[in-house]
């Protein structure tokens, strides 16, 4: 999974860095409800460190 998060272009401005064997997007973002849908989407393998 970090490959396909790692290739894809999620949000315009995005940074993404490896960490701890997988992936970290960071962008700034209006609204956490449509954010929220899709880490969900990625069940149990997904963490939010931060809002």
């Amino acid at each position: 999974m970090p490959a396909e998060i790692r290739e894809r272009s999620w949000l315009a401005g995005q940074s993404v860095a490896d960490a701890d064997g997988g992936v970290v997007v960071s962008e700034e973002v209006a609204g956490l409800a449509e954010v929220e849908r899709w880490v969900l989407g990625y069940g149990r393998a997904a963490r939010v460190p931060e809002p």
